[in-house]
């Protein structure tokens, strides 16, 4: 599955990035839905690991999101996650981890005094990064 760009509007990006802010010192994370490589609709979910390198969601309330997203008329397009004291690349437990290749990763850094989001499409233990178009 390659793809030029991801796409994400503007107010969604900010609804991310403020997520993650308020998550501070912890991992935030959660799922975008929408329609092919457009995203529409942010889907906070609570790290239950509270931990400043790694987050947890069981899998009853993913279900229970994909269940909603799907009633929506949307799928669910990417999983996002923060870092807030390391770089937006994917670490071998996030690569290890991530659920499924038709799914793109999105990492928000707060390493730096302005956050960095970058996109990234994994298969088979290895990951690409993905333009993300904010719009």
């Amino acid at each position: 599955m390659k793809t030029d760009a991801l796409h994400i509007p503007l107010s969604v990006y900010n609804e991310m990035v403020q997520h993650g802010l308020e998550e501070l010192p912890y991992e935030a994370c959660g799922i975008l839905s929408g329609r092919e490589k457009q995203v529409s609709t942010l889907w906070k979910l609570q790290n239950e690991k509270r931990a400043r390198n790694s987050y947890f969601v069981s899998a009853q309330t993913v279900s229970a999101v994909l269940d909603e997203i799907n009633g929506n008329g949307e799928k669910p397009i990417a999983i996002y996650h923060t870092h807030p004291t390391a770089k937006a690349v994917p670490s071998q437990i996030d690569i290890d981890c991530h659920p499924h290749s038709s799914i793109y990763m999105i990492i928000i850094s707060y390493q730096q005094k302005i956050p960095v989001a970058r996109c990234f499409f994994i298969l088979e233990k290895s990951f690409q990064e993905l333009l993300l178009k904010i719009e």
